[in-house]
């Protein structure tokens, strides 16, 4: 099916003073590091826990080939912990960072994910880290733990013990799931933590474990499993506990008629719990070859498939996954039917889910979803995977430039050190021409630069400037490519005629590319001068025969007519033409006529400072600053007309400081004024860089995986539309 690759909302406006956000083109594939896994119809849908991860889409009528239909990265769904789908929403506990709570997710069209509603629940009273999710009617039951900060107690030494870990159950009423309240809470453990959770018959069945390997818990006492009457959510109540050594490291928890079944340390055991007031231990299995670090769990028929991983002490951080079917016709004699190992494929295995003959496991390591073919569950095989960066769109993985040509965007990714070409012919149906990824001379790719048949990438790690021929968009190809140490973290490039400008940790250098099959260092700035001006290089642009450069220090200007030799500074702004500091952080520049407009982003000025060039090889002066709260995170800027459109960066991506755009007007320096700020987490955050092309501003967002574009209102009579291919 069409998947949405790029809202189209445009509106009518004689000038820059709505923006809108007119094209998106991202990587929709967020599998880096899949942790949890549902299925609903033919679409299985996968978290990872991630902060730049969120929740991805993926088409498996074709087992064989998984495709990506869809994916949202949103501020509510950074590190998804598990996930539970009923009707038209994915209910997806979130956990991590300083953010827990449960998002709801609108999934009746899978290619156009949206959030629905969203409560947060950490805090001292309720969880801190949130582990566990059921859902039943109009209720949702989170599991976790809360640490008391006030219950260390003191120690021999003179210091306090850490203080104890409180399992906690969470009540949440869903009934109106754009409102979501708390219905009620309850501790259910005064020393461990409350992990799985599972409800059926009125009851919430909740494991509580001090996870271990060794057979005893860190509290000295075997874990536990708690049946809690929910009858009256508002009024939770202990119905029942059971505590036994193979409960030791009680973790995810499922229920198959009167027998709850809960993955231990190393292994499963079933808990009988026909009469939540007294339960019993039915039966237990324990392997370590097979059980050791289980962490999910879900039944089909007689057969429970659990998965887990441990690491592989010989390989640093690669993580042996399994996949186990346990044969639980019998509970009370457990037994493996069959087991897969792989540390490839499953390498993390963290989540799973079933459905018809195949089971999808989430590989935390392996940053993707793995099939196995359990239609014969004393034979189990490996189907396939699908990796992060098997995504169409990995290329855009990490973007950190973009330069724009009337057919086509070319964009650097930092991720997969890589180098795309995206036909932007129809922005309805933007498409990726052609890519490539090399590990050495494009790793960490940080900028780009259009010149004839030619594209010049900076390498920060590769101390490079590389040479594209993108003759043939479907086919680019490095042609060369020049290392040196003069270009170590190389993070911006321009082109001056025959020569590439480079700005580096070490100041500028300048490159000939006249042969772009023979590149070649020709100038730079001398050592001694470059520490005093051009250190800690933050922002570049040429106008003319003058680079400008923004660093720690200011502004400066370098004569690059001759580019071969030692560059020389001309001017800069001199402390007592910045008492105020304005300019003592700054980030990007940009010209226009006679004035340099520098973002900055300190104590002393959010927003733009305008400074006078008209004598470039003289002092410099300031001419006029704007510093509005809208401005928070100013750091890139680009000119169009009476406009400056700033790049706002996310300073606290969890809360109200997501990154954006901004557009101020400076027809009058005397009276600079912010006149419209676009916000938006999903697309804009990790802002890296503003272009101005064709009346649009083309943002790329590393943390986002894309580049937006957005409208800027130049009088056009624009169109509503929603795009798909």
């Amino acid at each position: 099916m069409a998947r949405p690759l790029v809202a189209l909302l445009l509106v009518t406006c004689g000038k820059v003073c709505a923006l809108s956000i007119a094209g998106f083109v991202q990587d929709q594939c967020f599998l880096e590091r899949a942790h949890s896994v549902a299925i609903s119809g033919n679409f299985a849908y996968v978290g990872g826990y991630h902060p730049e991860s969120g929740l991805t889409v993926m088409d498996i009528s074709d087992p064989s080939r998984l495709v990506v239909v869809g994916g949202l990265f949103h501020r509510y769904l950074t590190y998804p912990r598990e996930i539970v789908i009923v009707g038209n929403y994915a209910y997806v506990l979130v956990g991590g960072g300083i953010q827990q709570g449960l998002t709801v997710v609108n999934i009746a069209d899978p290619g156009n994910l949206t959030v629905a509603g969203f409560i947060e629940v950490r805090g001292q009273t309720f969880p801190n880290t949130v582990s566990f999710l059921a859902i039943d009617g109009n209720y949702a039951y989170l599991s976790g733990t809360t640490t008391d900060m006030f219950g260390g107690v003191p120690d021999p030494f003179g210091g306090f013990s850490p203080p104890p870990n409180r399992g906690k159950l969470v009540v949440l009423n869903i009934e109106d799931v754009s409102n979501i309240t708390i219905a009620g809470s309850m501790d259910v453990d005064y020393t461990n933590g409350a992990h799985g959770v599972a409800t059926g018959q009125g009851y919430a069945y909740v494991a509580v474990g001090a996870a271990s390997d060794t057979g005893t818990s860190p509290s000295g006492s075997p874990g536990s499993f708690q049946a809690i009457n929910i009858s009256d959510p508002n009024n939770l109540a202990v119905a029942g506990s059971v505590q036994d050594s193979a409960l030791i490291g009680a973790g995810s928890v499922a229920i198959l008629g009167d027998i709850a079944y809960v993955v231990v340390a190393n292994g499963l055991t079933a808990v009988n719990i026909s009469n939540p007031g007294s339960m019993t231990i039915t039966g237990s299995i324990q392997n370590s070859m097979y059980f050791k670090g289980a962490f999910d769990i879900e039944i089909v028929g007689d057969i429970a498939f659990v998965v887990g991983h441990n690491l592989v002490s010989s390989s640093p951080g690669v993580y042996q996954g399994v996949l186990t079917a346990v044969n639980i016709s019998n509970p009370s004699s457990l037994s493996i039917a069959d087991s897969i190992q792989n540390s490839v494929q499953l390498n993390g295995a963290h989540g799973v889910a079933v459905s018809g003959d195949y089971a999808y496991v989430a590989a935390v390591h392996n940053d993707g979803l793995a099939v196995v073919n359990v239609s014969d569950t004393l034979n189990l095989a490996l189907t396939g995977a699908f990796e992060d960066s098997n995504s169409p769109f990995s290329a855009l993985d990490g973007v950190s430039d973009v330069a724009v040509t009337a057919d086509f965007a070319f964009v650097v990714g930092k991720s997969h050190h890589s180098f795309a070409v995206v036909n932007i012919t129809d922005l309805r149906s933007m498409t990726i021409a052609g890519a490539i990824q090399d590990p050495v001379r494009l790793e960490e790719a940080t900028s780009v630069a259009i010149g004839g048949n030619y594209a010049f990438v900076t390498s920060s790690q590769n101390f490079s400037l590389t040479a594209i021929n993108i003759e043939d968009p479907s086919h680019p190809v490095i042609v060369s490519s020049v290392h040196d140490y003069q270009l170590v973290l190389a993070s911006e490039v321009a082109l001056h005629g025959n020569f590439a400008v480079v700005r580096s940790s070490r100041g500028l250098t300048t490159i000939n590319v006249t042969d772009p099959t023979n590149l070649e260092i020709v100038g730079q700035i001398p050592l001694d001068v470059r520490s005093e001006l051009l250190g800690d290089v933050r922002g570049l642009t040429i106008s003319g025969d003058y680079a400008y450069v923004t660093n720690s220090r200011g502004l400066a200007v370098v004569n690059i007519s001759d580019p071969v030799g030692n560059l020389s500074i001309l001017g800069s702004v001199p402390d007592d033409e910045d008492p105020n500091n304005l300019l003592s952080q700054p980030g990007a520049v940009a010209i226009s006529e006679n004035f340099a407009y520098v973002a900055v982003n300190t104590n002393n000025a959010r927003g733009l400072v305008v400074v006078n060039i008209t004598n470039p090889e003289g002092n410099l002066s300031i001419a006029s600053f704007i510093s509005d709260p809208r401005l928070f995170g100013a750091t890139k800027v680009a000119i169009t007309g009476n406009y400056a459109i700033v790049g706002l960066t996310d300073v606290n991506t969890l809360y109200d400081d997501e990154a954006g755009l901004a557009v101020v007007d400076i027809s009058d320096l005397n009276n600079l004024t912010v006149i419209e700020v676009i916000r938006d987490y999903g697309r804009f955050t990790g802002l890296n860089g503003v272009n101005i092309f064709g009346g649009y501003a083309w943002a790329t967002a590393s943390d986002a995986d894309g580049v937006v574009l957005v409208a800027l209102g130049t009088g056009a009579a624009l169109v509503k539309k929603r795009i798909a291919r």
